[in-house]
């Protein structure tokens, strides 16, 4: 997580949010890196072919079947998570910025 919350703090400063209290900016940060995260899991899922989607969806049904479970589970369906986290990152930072930097 840290490294993803440095990349969010680069976000912060190239958009020029420097001056900002600490509790502040550590409110956007969590706030940033949970629309982050979401982002990787739903590009992750969407990745998953047919057949696993299917079974995706009928163990998210299950309440237990989250976060370490599902990332084992996205993990042994092949998901390249390391592609899918840059390529996040990419369109994180370019819709986050409206487009600077381009």
């Amino acid at each position: 997580m840290q490294n993803i919350d440095e990349f969010l703090a680069s976000l912060l400063a190239d958009k020029g949010i420097t001056d900002i209290e600490p509790d502040v900016r550590e409110e956007l940060i969590n706030e940033m890196r949970e629309k982050f995260m979401n982002e990787v899991q739903k590009n992750a899922v969407s990745s998953l072919n047919e057949e696993q989607l299917e079974e995706f969806n009928k163990q998210a049904e299950d309440p237990s079947f989250t976060g370490e479970k599902v990332t084992e589970f996205l993990e042994n369906a092949g998901v390249n998570f390391a592609e899918i986290v840059a390529d996040t990152a990419l369109k994180f930072r370019s819709f986050y910025l409206g487009g600077l930097g381009e």
